[in-house]
């Protein structure tokens, strides 16, 4: 009986020392306090409050509570099934010549207001059904309603100006 309990005592203690080479990362510290851990499922580097970690199965977590700023002097290619950027304030992009986006379908949203600027020219164009909406369209600043197709207009004989008299409610064409 004796021999059985050191036996399995030591089959747990075998037990316990595999599991901490497994789980426990051996540690090599380097100047400048960083730290570089590793076991066979992964491999940190750590500086403060940064780290890089890469698991046995390939995949990678960078972690900082500071900035985080990649440089190249050529081309930068993102390549993924899925890409998702999450800002909890702003997402800026700035090109020197041209800003593309292509897509099968697009939707662009905003719970607040959205405005498009252009300092040139400016097209919108669809080579299906085109829809603008909204609770009032201004064409042009706005101003007079548009006359729809059966509106009401009257035709000054002086001069020959035309009014709408009924027009739109809620798109209003300026001049």
């Amino acid at each position: 009986m004796l021999r059985f309990i050191i036996t399995f005592g030591l089959l747990i203690f075998a037990f316990q020392a595999f599991a901490q080479r497994t789980v426990q990362p051996d540690t090599i510290r380097r100047k400048g306090g960083i730290v570089i851990m590793s076991n066979k499922k992964f491999v940190t580097i750590q500086a403060n409050q940064s780290k890089i970690t890469i698991d046995s199965e390939g995949g990678i977590v960078i972690e900082s509570s500071e900035d985080i700023q990649i440089e190249t002097h050529g081309d930068f290619t993102l390549e993924a099934e899925n890409i998702t950027l999450n800002a909890s304030k702003d997402i800026a992009f700035t090109a020197g010549e041209e800003l593309k986006s292509e897509a099968t379908n697009t939707e662009i949203h905003s719970s607040a207001q959205t405005t498009i600027t252009a300092e040139a020219g400016l097209d919108l164009e669809s080579t299906a059904t085109l829809n603008i909406g909204g609770a009032l369209i201004l064409i042009g600043g706005g101003g007079m309603p548009a006359a729809r197709m059966g509106d009401t207009v009257v035709t000054d004989p002086a001069n020959g100006a035309a009014s709408v008299v009924t027009g739109s409610p809620t798109v209003l064409i300026g001049g």
